[in-house]
C-alpha cells in the first residue's frame, strides 16, 4: 500500500522553532540599529489598542466600571475616546486585531517583540510551501534563506511596526491552495486558514486582497477540476473572519455595526486625487445633498492629502458628517464612474501599474523608541538609518533579478506543473495587491514591498527542488554506468 508523503513537513512544531530562530536573523535591522522602524500611523495603532484593551477589561469585568466625574462609565468614556480625539475632532479607525496585537506585544515584549512575532509568523507561514524535495537540498535552502533574510524587503517589513508584512501571508495561502492544500492534514489546513484569516484582519485593505487571491485560487481549482469543499470553506472563512470580527467589535466598542468601522474614505480620496470625483462634485454640489458638498461646499479637496490628512480635511468634521461621507462613498463613486468611465478606468490601471514597479524601502522611518504616552520617540541625533538607504537599490535589484530568473526557468520548460502554479499564483497575488493598494489607494513603496520578498523566496524554493531532483537523477544513473 502506497503511503502518501507528508505535505509541508516544516509547517508544524519543529518548523515553528526553526522560524523563531530564523526571525532573529530576519530582524537584523532592529538588533543592528538599536532603534525601531515606524510610520506615522504606528502610534495610532498602539493608542487604539490600549483603548480597546481597556474596554475589553470593562466588558469582561463590569464590576470594575466606575462612574467618571461627568457621570459616564469608564466604558462609555472609552467608546467616546475611540470615536473622538482629545480636541473633539473625529478620529478614524484602525484594525481592531492589529491594534490589540501591537499594544499587547508592546506591553509584554516591547517593540522588538512585535518585530520578532511578525517575522516568526510570516516565515512559519512560508514553510507551508516547502516540500520534502526542497528539504533534500538543505544547503540551497539555508544559503538562499540567508539571502532572503538580508537582501530583500522581508527584514525591513518584518521589523516595520505596521500591519503591512501580513499581506504576504495572504499570497502564500493562495499559493498553497492551488498546489498541495488538499494533501495537507486537517490540523495543518486549519492552522494555515487561521493564519490567513488573522493576516486579513490586520488591515481593512487586506479584505479585498484576500477576496481577490482566494477567489482566483478557487477559480483555478475549479478549472483544473481539483476544487474541494475544504478549499471553499477555507477561503470563505479567511475572507469572512475580518468583517465578522469588525462587526462584533464595532457593536461592542462603538455602539454601531460596521464591517470596516471608522474607516477613512480612501476610495473617494483616490478618485478626487485622480480628478473624476473632483470634477463630478464641482459640477453637482450646487444641486446635490451629498455630505461632501455639505462639508466642503465649493472648496472640494483636490488630493488624498487634502481630504484625509490636512487640518481642514475629514478629521476636522463632526463624527456625524464623517459617517455620512463613509455611508455615501460607494453611491457617490458609482455616479462618478458613470459620468467619467474612461478617466476613472485609466487612472485605476495607471496607478496599479505604478504600484507594480514601486517596492523599495520608502516610508519606513527610523526612531529611538516609544514614549509612555505610546507616541514615537524621534531620533534627532540620527534621523536616518544608513543601511536602509543602501538597501533601497539592493532589494529592488534582487526582486527584479529573481523574477527574471523564474521567468527564464518557466520559458525554458525547467519548471514542473506545481512550480508553474506557484509562480503564477504569486504573480497574481502581487497584481491583486497592486490593484487594491495602488489602484484604489495610493501607489507607494511600502504597499508592494511588503509582498515582493516572495519572489526571491520562491526562486530559492524552486532552485532547492530542482537541485534535489538533479541529485536524485544522478543517483539513479550510477548503477547503470558502473555496470
Amino acid at each position: 500500500m502506497k503511503v502518501r508523503q507528508e505535505a509541508a513537513p516544516l509547517f508544524g512544531a519543529r518548523g515553528l522553532l526553526i522560524a523563531i530562530g530564523a526571525a532573529i536573523v530576519v530582524c537584523w535591522p532592529v538588533f543592528f540599529s538599536g532603534g525601531i522602524f515606524v510610520f506615522a500611523d504606528t502610534s495610532s495603532y498602539f493608542q487604539g489598542g490600549k483603548k480597546i484593551w481597556t474596554m475589553l477589561i470593562d466588558t469582561v469585568l463590569p464590576a470594575a466600571e466606575t462612574a467618571t466625574a461627568n457621570g459616564k462609565s469608564a466604558r462609555s468614556a472609552a467608546v467616546n475616546a475611540l470615536a473622538v480625539d482629545a480636541g473633539g475632532g473625529s478620529t478614524v479607525g484602525r484594525s481592531f486585531i492589529y491594534s490589540l496585537f501591537s499594544y499587547l506585544m508592546l506591553s509584554v515584549a516591547g517593540a522588538v517583540g512585535i518585530a520578532m512575532t511578525q517575522a516568526t509568523l510570516v516565515v512559519f507561514t512560508f514553510f507551508a510551501l516547502i516540500d520534502k524535495r526542497a528539504l533534500a537540498a538543505p544547503w540551497v535552502l539555508v544559503a538562499g534563506g540567508l539571502g532572503v533574510a538580508t537582501l530583500t524587503t522581508l527584514p525591513w517589513h518584518a521589523v516595520y511596526l505596521m500591519p503591512d508584512i501580513f499581506g504576504s501571508i495572504i499570497i502564500v495561502f493562495g499559493t498553497v491552495l492551488v498546489t498541495h492544500f488538499s494533501d495537507m492534514s486537517g490540523p495543518k489546513k486549519v492552522l494555515l486558514t487561521a493564519l490567513a484569516a488573522l493576516a486579513t484582519a490586520t488591515h481593512y485593505g487586506n479584505i479585498p486582497v484576500m477576496a481577490g487571491v482566494g477567489g482566483f485560487a478557487l477559480l483555478w481549482l475549479l478549472l483544473s477540476r481539483r476544487i474541494t469543499l475544504a478549499a471553499i470553506l477555507a477561503v470563505l472563512f479567511a475572507i469572512g473572519f475580518s468583517p465578522a470580527m469588525n462587526i462584533a467589535g464595532s457593536s461592542l466598542f462603538l455602539n454601531t455595526t460596521s464591517a470596516a468601522p471608522m474607516r477613512l474614505p480612501i476610495l473617494l480620496a483616490r478618485s478626487l486625487d485622480d480628478g473624476p470625483a473632483n470634477w463630478y462634485l464641482t459640477r453637482e454640489c450646487g444641486s446635490s445633498d451629498f455630505a461632501m458638498c455639505e462639508a466642503f461646499g465649493d472648496d472640494i479637496p483636490e488630493s488624498i492629502r487634502d481630504l484625509l490628512w490636512a487640518e481642514d480635511g475629514v478629521e476636522s468634521l463632526s463624527a456625524e458628517v464623517l459617517q455620512r461621507i463613509r455611508d455615501e462613498e460607494m453611491e457617490l463613486l458609482v455616479q462618478v464612474f458613470l459620468a467619467y468611465p474612461v478617466a476613472q478606468t485609466t487612472s485605476f490601471l495607471g496607478n496599479t501599474l505604478k504600484q507594480l514597479t514601486r517596492f523599495g524601502t520608502g516610508q519606513i522611518n527610523f526612531a529611538q523608541g516609544v514614549t509612555d504616552e505610546l507616541k514615537i520617540r524621534k531620533n534627532s541625533a540620527s534621523p536616518e538609518f544608513w543601511p536602509k538607504q543602501v538597501a533601497e537599490p539592493i532589494v529592488t535589484g534582487v526582486a527584479a533579478v529573481s523574477f527574471l530568473a523564474l521567468l527564464a526557468l518557466l520559458v525554458t520548460g525547467r519548471m514542473s506543473a506545481a512550480q508553474r502554479a506557484m509562480f503564477f499564483m504569486v504573480c497574481s497575488g502581487l497584481l491583486i495587491n497592486a490593484a487594491v493598494f495602488g489602484g484604489l489607494s495610493a501607489p507607494v513603496d511600502r504597499y508592494q514591498a511588503r509582498t515582493m520578498w516572495l519572489v526571491p523566496a520562491l526562486l530559492v524554493l524552486v532552485l532547492a527542488q530542482l537541485s534535489s531532483e538533479r541529485a536524485a537523477s544522478r543517483v539513479t544513473r550510477q548503477p547503470q554506468s558502473s555496470a
